[in-house]
């Protein structure tokens, strides 16, 4: 029997109007919205839909808009799949929810406590003002030093290695073979870009982060 599970995005997958165009769309939606705002104290759907994209992409930001749009489309995820099986024979019912089911959460990094909210090891609001201090602590950890991050793809990993202790940076996230994550001064990230290009990686590219 197949099993099922979720998968929540980490930073970097953040875009000025993210979610608007559900909370227009379905009033559940814009009620989860309202309650983020409500428990966070400020407009973080204003930041999600309007930015600008500097605000957007401080950590501080960040990471409660992406968990909050990706808790929005995991409940309508759930909210649509019930309202079809609803119109089904109970058979189908059945059936459908059957499927809805998932096995496991997991998530990347952020995704990751978007993860353990979905599998109900704490409340939609408990969640969303963990990830807020925590984007908040990285955002005071970011303004102390002129750091940032690249993904190298398309090198193997000893190469990968190799291109950080040249430029002075380190191997941050190992997130499958061929795809990694350097950190270190902006300067330093962008001389490892071109070290990598030069020892064959695919891309070499600047996070926004």
């Amino acid at each position: 029997m197949s099993k099922t599970a979720l998968l929540f995005a980490g930073q970097g997958a953040q875009v000025v109007g993210m979610g608007e165009d559900l909370a227009e769309k379905f009033l559940s939606a814009k009620t989860w919205f309202d309650r983020a705002n409500a428990a966070l104290g400020y407009d973080l759907a204003a930041i999600c839909f309007n930015g600008p994209e500097a605000d957007l992409t401080k950590t501080e930001n960040a990471q409660p808009g992406i968990f909050l749009v990706s808790w929005v489309c995991f409940e309508l995820l759930k909210e649509r799949v019930g309202v079809q099986a609803s119109a089904c024979s109970a058979a189908d019912t059945l059936k459908r929810e059957l499927q809805l089911k998932f096995d496991a959460t997991a998530g990347l990094s952020l995704g990751e406590f978007t993860a353990l909210t979905a599998a109900g090891a704490m409340s939609f609001e408990d969640g969303l003002r963990v990830v807020r201090q925590r984007g908040k602590f990285m955002q005071e950890a970011c303004d102390a030093t002129r750091g940032g991050m690249a993904a190298i793809i398309g090198l193997d990993e000893a190469p990968t290695r190799e291109v950080c202790a040249e430029a002075g940076v380190v191997l941050a996230n190992l997130n499958c073979p061929g795809q990694f994550v350097i950190s270190g001064e902006t300067e330093k990230i962008a001389k490892a870009c071109e070290l990598a290009k030069a020892k064959g990686a695919k891309r070499a590219l600047p996070l926004t982060v």
